[in-house]
């Protein structure tokens, strides 16, 4: 059931027109960062927004960028936004760069809906998963244990 809802949500006759409008804003922002470049202003997503909107006389998204796994990496590359630095940025962009590329945007959606919680609230998920681990360990261990037992138990004759 689950994959019949997922094929009629993502229709197969549809992908060659995704994969050419992907194409299309992957070469739109292409334009719009090499004419930023030129001018010499800052490469930020606005500004790659609205060049594309004045070149290309069409409007595209932030999400529409960020999405798209060949414009973001082109923004990335050309970036001049001031960065926060981050704890664990670094960590977190080898942990992208280690995802496959379809699970990539997923995985930067997540990322950016943890860093909406608190601090606290993150701690808390910590924790509790902490314990639910050491939960799981003790039931694999407890199987293996048994496991042993009742295989040792064959071996021996019966009384």
């Amino acid at each position: 059931m689950a994959k019949q809802k997922n094929a009629e949500r993502n229709p197969r006759w549809l992908e060659p027109l995704w994969d050419r409008k992907r194409c299309d804003t992957a070469k739109r922002v292409e334009g719009a960062v090499r004419h930023l470049v030129a001018k010499g202003t800052p490469v930020t997503l606005q500004a790659i927004r609205e060049t594309v909107k004045a070149l290309f006389k069409v409007s595209i998204s932030t999400n529409t960028i960020q999405r798209n796994e060949i414009a973001y990496e082109l923004y990335q590359k050309h970036s001049t936004a001031r960065r926060t630095a981050r704890a664990g940025s670094v960590s977190l962009a080898r942990l992208q760069r280690g995802t496959p590329v379809p699970q990539r945007v997923a995985l930067r959606a997540k990322i950016n809906r943890l860093r909406r919680e608190s601090k606290d609230a993150l701690i808390f998920r910590i924790i509790e998963l902490e314990g639910n681990i050491q939960g799981q360990a003790r039931r694999e261990n407890n199987l293996r244990e048994e496991i042993l037992r009742l295989g040792l138990g064959k071996g021996q004759p019966r009384k």
